[in-house]
């Protein structure tokens, strides 16, 4: 059956599909690196910043004196949680300029831990 019309018939491309799957692949692309932002720069939270120093109750002094000094003023809140730091940074304070390694004093530690637990205790 032919069409007796003025003009032929007009073979008509369509580009909705490939339009289609270049917008989905733009938005798992964006989606991609939005996750990978996210991921990278996720705020740390205080029982974050908890664990780091009790993981690094091992460290040698002059690290560990460091550290409690950075991060322990994240994650104090109140200021019986302020006094117990200053109290701990005083006693840490000579560590930090020692050049050899060595181990913190037992009252020191003992401090360090009673300050650690009041923190992690206190989170709730």
């Amino acid at each position: 059956m032919n069409l007796h019309d003025i003009f032929p018939a007009i073979d008509i491309v369509e580009y909705t599909l490939y339009y289609l799957m270049l917008f989905c692949l733009i938005c798992v692309v964006i989606l991609w690196y939005l996750l990978r932002y996210l991921i990278r720069h996720k705020k740390k939270t205080r029982s974050y910043y908890i664990s780091l120093l009790e993981k690094s109750t091992k460290d040698d002094a002059k690290q560990l004196a460091y550290k409690v000094a950075y991060y322990g003023k994240r994650v104090v809140r109140t200021s019986e949680h302020e006094k117990k730091l200053e109290a701990l940074l005083v006693q840490l304070e000579p560590y930090k300029y020692k050049e050899s390694l060595s181990k913190l004093e037992t009252d020191t530690q003992k401090q360090l831990i009673d300050f650690l637990h009041t923190l992690r205790h206190k989170n709730v």
